[in-house]
C-alpha cells in the first residue's frame, strides 16, 4: 500500500505539475521570422523512447509536430537534443511542450510570434 502511495504522488507530481525528472532542461527560442527552435536536454541513464515535441495555440489542446525516435540519456553525462519547427503558428503566442512514454509531459513553454 505505501508503495502505491508513493507511485502515485510521483506519478501527479509529474503529470500534473509538468515536472519530468528525466528532461534536465527544455526551452524555445524564435530564430527567424518563421521558425522556432526547440531545445532540450536529458539527464544521465534515462531509458530510450520516442520524444514526441507538441505544439498548441491555447496553452490546453496540444498537437503532436515532430517525433524524436530514440532519445536517449548517456549514462554518465547530460544528452542535448534540437529541432527547429519551421511552421509555428504565426501571429499567435505558440505553447510547446515535450511528451515521453505516452503519459509524462515537460512543463509548458511559450512564445508570441506576434
Amino acid at each position: 500500500m505505501r508503495f502505491q502511495l508513493i507511485f502515485l504522488v510521483s506519478f501527479l507530481s509529474i503529470n500534473i505539475f509538468g515536472q519530468n525528472p528525466r528532461i534536465a532542461k527544455f526551452s524555445i527560442s524564435q530564430v527567424s521570422i518563421d521558425a522556432v527552435l526547440i531545445s532540450w536536454s536529458m539527464n544521465t541513464g534515462s531509458t530510450c523512447s520516442d520524444l514526441v515535441v507538441q505544439r498548441s495555440i491555447n496553452g490546453i489542446d496540444f498537437l503532436d509536430v515532430y517525433t524524436y525516435p530514440g532519445v536517449c540519456g548517456i549514462a554518465d553525462s547530460i544528452q542535448d537534443y534540437n529541432w527547429i519547427d519551421i511552421n509555428p503558428i504565426p501571429y499567435a503566442i505558440n505553447y510547446y511542450r515535450l511528451k515521453l512514454d505516452q503519459t509524462d509531459y515537460s512543463k509548458i513553454k511559450s512564445l508570441d510570434l506576434n
